[in-house]
């Protein structure tokens, strides 16, 4: 995550690969427990670089963990620690 002149952003690097899986859509979490409030956007593509804006509505400080989650078997895809 990076922050950026209009607030935060979601950055994943050229090397992000996800192996695929249906409806993955992005959020925040803490503790290995996802904060469904927080999904904010449909993953893009699969592979590579890309940044999705957190929209203001989500306190980031709030959270330590970003997660690809699995919408229709609402189950995680990939965790990272923010922290």
């Amino acid at each position: 995550m990076v922050k950026t002149a209009d607030g935060y952003a979601v950055q994943f690097a050229a090397y992000f690969s996800l192996d695929g899986a249906p409806g993955p859509y992005i959020g925040f979490g803490n503790g290995g427990s996802y904060d469904k409030s927080t999904e904010f956007s449909k993953l893009g593509k699969l592979k590579g670089a890309q940044t999705y804006k957190v929209p203001e509505r989500i306190d980031v400080s709030k959270y330590g963990e970003i997660y690809i989650w699995c919408k229709p078997y609402n189950v995680p895809l990939g965790i990272a620690n923010l922290r």
